[in-house]
């Protein structure tokens, strides 16, 4: 039984416990990058960073959402307020359908239930996740011009190149990958859980030692 017949065959409980996980393991990511993004910079300004909320201030980025999530809704005057509203939607919605495709684990037993920790396998599981990032820097260039301010748009835009930018490398990475494949079927093995395969292979290891050795 492949991956595709393992997922289809989960009960309706099995896929919302595995969406929940999925949201919650993205929340975290967040949380961790967040935190060590602010630790790395703090230690290249000479300064302590955060260290208060929680061991090692672990916990600062989950109090500052929490913040922000209570915090007032401003929304200014001259902006366009549906697109407004929309943009930041985009930009979340996008990251988690991107997730949905990626493989956490293989084949394991979830409470019984013969299961692979990933929402749904498609044949085109890597294309579909770097379209769906892609569709991410929309909500970044909306947020930027709903706001009917000229700086905000300016911020948008610069923000979206560096996404943008980042897309592209990325891209990049994935396409090497195969490269250094021995043999390639585009139409099959373009699904995420191949690409996470193919890098734990041995023959990958070697064909890109000479890829780049050579």
């Amino acid at each position: 039984m492949n991956n595709a017949s393992i997922i289809l065959d989960d009960p309706t409980w099995v896929i919302v416990a595995k969406g929940v996980l999925v949201f919650a393991l993205c929340v975290v990511l967040t949380l961790l990058s967040v935190w060590g993004e602010r630790r790395i910079v703090a230690r290249m300004q000479m300064r302590m960073g955060p260290n208060r909320v929680g061991p090692f201030g672990l916990v600062q980025a989950l109090a500052d959402g929490v913040k922000l999530a209570l915090k007032e809704d401003i929304i200014p005057a001259a902006a366009d307020r549906a697109v407004f509203v929309i943009a930041p939607i985009i930009s979340v919605t996008t990251c988690f359908m991107a997730f949905a495709v990626i493989p956490l684990t293989g084949e394991v037993n979830f409470f019984g239930e013969q299961t692979i920790m990933q929402l749904t396998d498609l044949p085109v599981g890597v294309l579909y996740v770097l379209a769906t990032a892609s569709i991410g820097v929309y909500g970044i260039v909306l947020a930027g011009w709903s706001s009917g301010s000229t700086y905000p748009l300016l911020g948008g835009l610069r923000s979206s190149a560096q996404v943008i930018s980042s897309n592209c490398y990325g891209t990049f990475i994935c396409w090497c990958i195969y490269l250094c494949r021995i043999h390639v079927n585009w139409r099959h093995n373009c699904c995420a859980i191949n690409l996470v395969e193919c890098c734990c292979s041995f023959p990958f290891i070697c064909n890109l030692c000479h890829f780049y050795g050579g």
